[in-house]
């Protein structure tokens, strides 16, 4: 019994070395011009949609970064600062259509079909509705408000399903939260808290589990936490802003790397925005005021969660 805790204990040493021995990316291109990088996703074709929120566009890039097309129209009007993007299990494209404070819904061929919220802050209206996530059996839509801190439930059909959250630093409080992720294990819902300088975690109906980050410059500390996303491993990349740096964290908080420092150079960032892990192991970040979008790359595996089945298997 006592070697096979001594072997467990070993493992799990050894797991969570390999976590935190992670390396940066090394910077591989830009690609220009936009006006605000608010949120990426890529479809199921490998295809990345990216709302270019002041250009008042979503612009669509094959994998490799070259530019394919760009769409603007909504069912009524126009798009007026898309900030969030996400796809659900049928290929039905969302987009957080910020200043008219909607959720315009696009059809697999990337036709407008329906819109659903209006301004205001009661249920099922939106006020600056920014980032977008869907839950892991594709049922609903989460919707980050920056006006109301809060966030939306939608089914897929625009049906309000309720929300969570009101203004404060307390617990299941924001104060102008703007990113949103679920992990891909769990289902938990990430919400970025932007100016308590934290990102709080939640189950997928809304109710608190946890929080991590302060106010801070070092490793797991966050000024003004932005975009957020999960890759297939299970690392968290986060947007620190203010900080000028991108941080990889474990979904539980644990620093594991980061890199970027304020500048324009290559490598760089001038107030990053949103980043995006895609499915060829490179990351995209969203650097606002650079007016691009810096590619990275090769995105490094951790050994990052183990079911307690693995554990065993492995010391049996």
């Amino acid at each position: 019994m006592l070697r096979r805790l001594l072997l467990a204990g070993l493992l799990v040493s050894a797991i969570t070395e390999r976590a935190h021995a992670l390396t940066p990316p090394v910077w591989l291109g830009n690609l220009y011009t936009f006006n605000q990088v608010s949120q990426m996703v890529q479809a199921p074709d490998g295809r990345v949609f990216v709302a270019d929120s002041y250009d008042d566009r979503v612009a669509v890039y094959a994998s490799t970064g070259a530019f394919l097309f760009q769409f603007t129209s909504a069912l009524n009007g126009s798009l007026h600062i898309p900030s969030g993007l996400v796809f659900d299990h049928d290929g039905n494209l969302y987009v957080a259509d910020q200043f008219n404070h909607r959720i315009v819904k696009y059809s697999a061929g990337l036709v407008p079909v329906q819109e659903f919220g209006s301004p205001g802050n009661g249920p099922g209206q939106l006020t600056y509705p920014t980032n977008l996530a869907i839950s892991l059996d594709g049922t609903r839509i989460y919707v980050t408000e920056f006006g109301n801190d809060r966030v939306s439930m939608f089914g897929t059909d625009g049906t309000f399903l309720g929300s969570f959250g009101s203004t404060g630093a307390g617990v299941s409080q924001f104060d102008h939260p703007w990113g949103l992720v679920v992990e891909p294990g769990s289902g938990l819902v990430f919400v970025s808290d932007q100016l308590n300088h934290r990102i709080e975690v939640f189950s997928p109906t809304g109710t608190y589990q946890s929080q991590f980050g302060t106010f801070g410059n070092g490793d797991g500390q966050f000024h003004n936490p932005v975009g957020m996303a999960f890759d297939a491993g299970g690392v968290l990349y986060v947007c620190d802003q203010l900080n000028n740096r991108v941080q990889a964290l474990t979904d539980a908080g644990a620093f594991l790397t980061k890199w970027g420092s304020f500048g324009s150079s290559n490598g760089q960032f001038y107030n990053d925005w949103c980043v995006l892990p895609t499915s060829d192991g490179n990351i995209w970040v969203g650097d606002t005021y650079n007016y691009r979008i810096e590619i990275f790359g090769p995105r490094a595996v951790a050994a990052l969660r183990k079911s307690w089945g693995q554990l065993k298997s492995a010391f049996h």
